[in-house]
């Protein structure tokens, strides 16, 4: 009995897959959101501390506006609470 070697066949090379020109352009729209999103982010980042800065100074220059600037001031951070609760919301919904 004689013994033989198996051959081993060549692996079949896989084809190229086309280029997609939607994910492409998708990487150009997402680049567009994060330099947005930075952007926005710098001028939060300044803008906020001027804001609290004239704040403060106008109610030591001021104190009797101490009270009307509480409750404003007040007012303000519930209205941005809503409106980030509703962003997130919206986002939660588009992910879908």
């Amino acid at each position: 009995m004689s013994a033989t070697v198996p051959t081993r066949q060549p692996a079949p090379v896989p084809e190229p897959l086309p280029p997609a020109p939607a994910t492409v352009q998708a990487s150009t729209s997402s680049t567009a959101v994060v330099v947005m999103s930075v952007s926005l982010a710098l001028v939060v980042v300044m803008v906020v501390p001027l804001a609290c800065g004239g704040v403060a100074y106008l109610t030591y220059r001021h104190p009797a506006l101490e009270a009307p600037l509480t409750i404003a001031l007040t007012a303000l951070t519930a209205l941005a609470a809503v409106v980030a609760a509703a962003a997130a919301v919206v986002a939660l919904l588009r992910r879908r």
